[in-house]
């Protein structure tokens, strides 16, 4: 008779599926969950899910493993339920907005964990930037678990500046030639009240250019965000310019006049998206230095930026920044 009920018990634990071997289960938690059903099928669900992601950073498997532990406290069957769904909706909601990044940034973030450790170029020197750092540090757990932090799909991407619906998309501000450079090295003119101004030079076609365009908004106005792939600068522009009819177009005569509405940003942002993070727009970038480096900022679209001249650098100071940098085993604690 003992042994009739020992079979049936292990018929029982191998009734229903649950994403682990149930004949192995040790637990009284993992029991319970053989044992029934729908515990048994959010168990799986769960699993589909989290092998789901593209990117499995270090910040969720360390989550993973902290709420299996916490999962293994419960008591009973409702309490079990409560912890499935409560991780459910955090991973759902993760991979969600994994789906939003780039497979470039993933990347990026794979290799940074992969081989990189986080290096600070020097220790802080005061609260402040003691501050910075853990509001930065803040930021990349958050990045790296995809938590609060969504790209912004593009109006259009990485199109040959001749497409009709970029065109159509940039209406007269199209006439600014965005394809052509400005020159990343040229000394702007100063006149009186030392405000710098662009001297009108030979625009030459940048190369291998394609285009992308955002909609973003700030300080109460809606921009286009353009950037040119690989090279030159990116630019705001105010976009109810674009629908003036009568529009000077000159872009450097733009920067000049209309600053209100076209601005320029720093050399770089050769990587950058508009991202939304935690409900706000922001420009975020990733920065490879000597292939040694490599930088994740997160930048306030129309942040003050050059104390001369904070009209024409549009992004700003970085609101958060990461560096990861190659080091040893040693340096980084991996084992």
């Amino acid at each position: 008779m003992r042994k009739l009920l020992l079979v049936l018990a292990l018929m029982t634990l191998s009734l229903f599926g649950a994403s682990f071997d149930c004949s192995k289960a040790k637990s009284d938690v993992e029991k319970a969950i053989c044992q029934d059903d729908e515990l048994s099928k959010l168990d799986e669900k769960l699993s589909e899910v989290y092998t789901s992601f593209y990117l499995l950073t270090k910040e969720i498997k360390t989550d993973q493993r902290d709420w299996i532990k916490q999962r293994n406290r419960c008591q009973d069957d409702s309490c079990i339920m409560e912890a499935y769904t409560t991780r459910l909706e955090e991973l759902n909601t993760s991979l969600a907005n994994q789906r939003t990044f780039p497979k470039t940034y993933l990347d990026a973030m794979k290799e940074a964990q992969v081989t990189m450790g986080i290096k600070w170029s020097f220790p802080p020197i005061n609260e402040k930037e003691q501050k910075i750092r853990e509001e930065s540090m803040k930021f990349k757990d958050d990045l790296f678990r995809f938590k609060e932090i969504t790209f912004k799909p593009p109006l259009i991407s990485g199109v040959a500046y001749d497409d009709s619906n970029l065109k159509e998309i940039l209406g007269v501000c199209y006439f600014y030639r965005f394809d052509l450079g400005i020159g990343e090295f040229d000394h702007p003119k100063y006149i009186s009240e030392g405000r710098k101004y662009w001297v009108e030079d030979e625009r030459k076609p940048l190369p291998n250019i394609n285009v992308s365009v955002w909609k973003t908004s700030a300080q109460d106005k809606e921009w286009f965000f353009i950037k040119p792939t690989d090279s030159g600068s990116a630019f705001l522009v105010d976009t109810a310019l674009c629908k003036q009819e009568r529009l000077k177009n000159n872009l450097v005569d733009a920067l000049n006049y209309n600053r209100e509405q076209v601005k320029r940003s720093q050399s770089g942002l050769d990587n950058s998206s508009i991202v939304v993070y935690k409900n706000q727009e922001y420009v975020f970038d990733v920065s490879w230095v000597k292939d040694s480096i490599i930088y994740f900022p997160l930048y306030k679209i129309l942040g003050i930026t050059a104390s001369d001249d904070p009209t024409i650098q549009f992004t700003g100071g970085w609101v958060y920044f990461i560096s990861y940098k190659y080091m040893t085993k040693s340096q980084t604690g991996e084992k």
